[in-house]
């Protein structure tokens, strides 16, 4: 609520979250290795991402 209010409009100011996360993840690329909670958990975040850009 806080980054709503700060943004002044019905949309939070997150691009810099997104895009700390973008290079934490190395563009939410899910390793072969993984348990399905942590590629889901990517698919998550990705598709949040995608949906906060547009």
């Amino acid at each position: 609520m806080e980054k709503t209010k700060e943004s002044g409009s019905d949309k939070p100011e997150l691009d810099r979250e997104f895009n700390q996360l973008r290079e934490l993840t190395n563009q939410y690329t899910i390793l072969g290795d993984v348990c399905g909670t942590y590629a889901a958990v990517y698919n998550m975040l990705s598709e949040a991402d995608e949906a906060y850009q547009t």
